[in-house]
């Protein structure tokens, strides 16, 4: 027999001894020469006996199918099972099946499957596809399959449909249920669609009136003694426009309102914690009152950034012509409490003049005194500038920037010794220091040279120079470089006598005397 495929078909039914024999005892050789990945015999080690051809062997991981037998060779066909054909060393083990019982089986699979197929009755049924083909229909459709096969026993059924068994006979399909309908069975008879009057009565509903796709309406009567949702909890009960959902309450038309209305002047309470969420509360009460000390506003959690909102009450109100919006909070911007009658929201956002406030005796710090009167103020950290008015108040002390002193009736400049003020006229040493500069009337020096004259410079705001003229016979002689200290040279036939304070001249006795003395007198004259 050739190796089994799936395209042939059997002209007879094969036997337990076409297929093979049973093998008891499972058997392996061992491979005598090494395989390489195309060869096809398969020589072992002695004579192989108890073992027979049309059967697998497996060598490693490769699964071979054995065509024929001769004495210590197998002819084999590789790689089959999936695997895929390698080289084998010689002396590792060929396997036989491992078991008889696995063998045994297959056969009776292939034995089974050959039976229910049958056999080629004349030669012209010679594949499966063929054979699979005298089930059909001549137009190419399955035959119907009978409910005892497995099957409906029908070529058609009604879409949407409910099936409806009847034994072995065909199943049938209900018509599509139409709105509102429900199947009614009565325990004999197939069941059948149901609605309105009909169903109501069958089911045992009395007064509901009908009974619709996705809703109960009861007209008229009362429901006594019903509890809902006892064994079942009921998942959405409607009301008219109202909906009970779980925990839930809502209403069922587009953007309805839902409303709670006391009877009389009953009132409405919540029972625990009241959480309201949505974009927009209001309170139209006239009274409101709340136990709770303090009012929290900004969210019910602790902000992880800076939104740059204001935080606060906006308050309505009309100043005889107009309506306004007040505001009174903490103003984000300026990080100060602040209060605005006459204010502009935008996003949280408020802006406006600062309005007047009223108290009473205000504790704490004032930073900036800008009121128009201040009557009694312990401690002033900071004042500004004071454009007009009289001071009338204490003497502010040299320790907070004042002088301490009356001055109404001082004159002369004001001194201050060791922190104490007082008026008078200045003294040049002892209220004078610095350097006076010559643009100011002064020389624009610390010190002058003994007996020396005053010297201007080249500038005429310079400091002025002191030369001193400390020497018997000096002269202040000018020159262009300004003036300089010298003292006179005696020139030829006459002779110079300087003195404290005093220059003496005289005439050299020499050899022409006369004419010595004439150029004494000429210079003397000059």
């Amino acid at each position: 027999m050739a190796e089994p495929t799936a395209s042939g078909y059997p002209a007879a039914l094969d036997t337990s001894a076409t297929l093979g024999a049973d093998f008891v005892n499972a058997k392996t050789f061992v491979l005598n020469t090494t395989m390489n990945t195309s060869v096809t015999d398969v020589v072992t080690t002695a004579t192989i006996s108890g073992f027979s051809a049309n059967n697998w062997i497996l060598i490693d991981q490769e699964i071979m199918w054995v065509d024929s037998i001769s004495s210590a060779t197998f002819t084999v066909v590789r790689a089959r099972g999936g695997t895929t054909a390698a080289a084998h060393t010689a002396g590792v083990l060929i396997y036989t099946p491992p078991v008889a019982q696995w063998a045994n089986l297959v056969r009776d699979a292939i034995i089974k499957t050959q039976t229910e197929l049958g056999t080629d009755p004349a030669g012209s049924v010679t594949d499966v596809k063929t054979r699979l083909a005298v089930a059909l229909e001549n137009d190419g459709n399955l035959k119907t399959v009978a409910v005892s096969k497995g099957g409906t026993g029908a070529t058609s059924l009604t879409d949407g449909g409910i099936l409806l068994g009847s034994g072995t006979s065909a199943i049938t399909a209900m018509s599509v249920l139409g709105d509102g309908e429900m199947i009614v069975g009565d325990g004999t008879t197939d069941p059948v669609a149901e609605s309105g009057a009909t169903l109501r009565t069958s089911i045992g509903l009395g007064s509901i009136a009908t009974q619709a796709a996705n809703s109960v309406d009861i007209d008229g009567g009362a429901i006594d003694g019903v509890t809902i949702g006892t064994n079942s909890a009921v998942t959405d009960l409607r009301v008219d426009n109202l909906k009970a959902d779980g925990n839930t309450i809502s209403v069922t038309n587009s953007n309805g309102d839902l409303t709670l209305t006391p009877n009389g002047t009953g009132s409405i309470i919540v029972n625990g914690p009241l959480q309201v969420d949505g974009t927009t509360t209001t309170v139209n009460s006239t009274t409101l009152t709340v136990d709770d000390p303090l009012i929290m506003v900004g969210g019910d959690t602790a902000p992880g950034s800076d939104d740059n909102k204001d935080r606060g009450v906006a308050f309505r109100w009309h100043n005889g012509s107009a309506a306004k919006i007040g505001f009174f909070g903490y103003d984000d911007s300026a990080s100060k409490l602040t209060f605005v009658p006459d204010a502009s929201i935008s996003s949280e956002v408020v802006s406006g003049s600062a309005g007047n406030v009223i108290f009473g005796n205000i504790e704490g710090t004032i930073t900036t005194a800008a009121q128009n009167s201040i009557t009694s103020a312990s401690s002033l950290a900071t004042v500004g500038t004071i454009g007009t008015g009289v001071w009338q108040g204490t003497r502010v002390s040299a320790t907070y920037g004042g002088t301490n002193i009356d001055t109404s009736s001082s004159t002369g400049v004001a001194r201050v010794d060791s922190g104490t003020w007082s008026v008078g006229d200045a003294s040049l040493t002892a209220d004078v220091s610095g350097t006076l500069p010559v643009a100011n009337g002064g020389t624009n020096a610390t010190s002058l040279a003994d007996k020396a004259v005053l010297i201007t410079q080249d500038s005429g705001t310079d400091t002025v120079a002191a030369v001193a003229m400390d020497a018997s016979g000096e002269l202040l002689i000018g020159g262009t470089s300004g003036p300089a200290v010298g003292t006179l040279t005696a020139g030829s036939g006459m002779t110079i006598t300087n003195g404290d304070g005093s220059i003496s001249l005289a005439a050299d006795t020499c050899g022409s005397c006369a004419t010595a003395g004439f150029s004494v007198a000429m210079a003397i004259a000059l």
